[in-house]
């Protein structure tokens, strides 16, 4: 059973619950996650390939590790329409050291890290200024609490990370989506906390997106 593919995790979630005796609480996050893999697989197939946007997974403090795509870590990209920068440079799935030379080269529209150092410091550090999705101001910051939800550990927790990753690269083309919404239900029905309005506001500011797209 893979529980690294979001796209398969639901196996993986439905076992469990009936380990632990809690089938129904499982088939609630199998079901949240299914209508959001509908929504995105849907949108995304929509996406011209000339419209979609290309995208570098910054890891580390200086941004300088990526995942390809094939890698679990970087599923996300590919899964919402977006194109992963480092794509056809490697031949392996796993984390690869990058030169800001290459990074420069592929020039992305959007810079997705789940480093908290490397997001509070990419604006003002003089070595990006150059890349497109810094200029752009499209850098954006995976939600870290309790789990993130772009990757480390890739499994269930990336559930919430598929709207959130769709809006990130495609708020108009998922305008369907109301990620606030939808994240006060994954964290009330799955972290057993109830989030506030301006609690969730504050969360999806903080990873960079702007209130109008949420």
């Amino acid at each position: 059973v893979d529980n690294t593919d979001v796209t398969k995790v639901g196996e993986s979630i439905t076992f469990m619950g009936q380990v632990l005796g809690e089938e129904e609480q499982a088939q609630k996050l199998v079901d949240f996650n299914n209508k959001y893999l509908d929504i995105v697989e849907k949108g995304a197939a929509l996406i011209p390939d000339s419209e979609k946007k290309t995208v570098y997974y910054a890891q580390g403090e200086d941004g300088l590790q990526t995942d390809p795509s094939g890698s679990a870590h970087a599923q996300l990209i590919n899964l919402c329409g977006g194109i992963n920068v480092a794509d056809t440079e490697f031949e392996n799935s796993s984390t690869t050291q990058v030169s800001l030379e290459q990074v420069l080269n592929w020039n992305p529209d959007v810079i997705i890290t789940t480093d908290a150092d490397f997001y509070n410091s990419v604006f003002n550090d003089s070595n990006w200024q150059n890349v497109k999705a810094v200029q752009d101001g499209e850098v954006y910051l995976s939600p870290q609490s309790p789990f993130k939800w772009f990757d480390r550990p890739p499994g269930a927790n990336i559930i919430i990370g598929v709207p959130w990753t769709a809006k990130v690269l495609y708020p108009d083309q998922f305008s369907e989506i109301d990620l606030a919404q939808a994240t006060q239900e994954f964290y009330s029905n799955f972290y057993h906390t109830d989030l506030s309005d301006d609690q969730v506001k504050d969360l999806l500011l903080s990873t960079g997106l702007k209130e109008e797209n949420f």
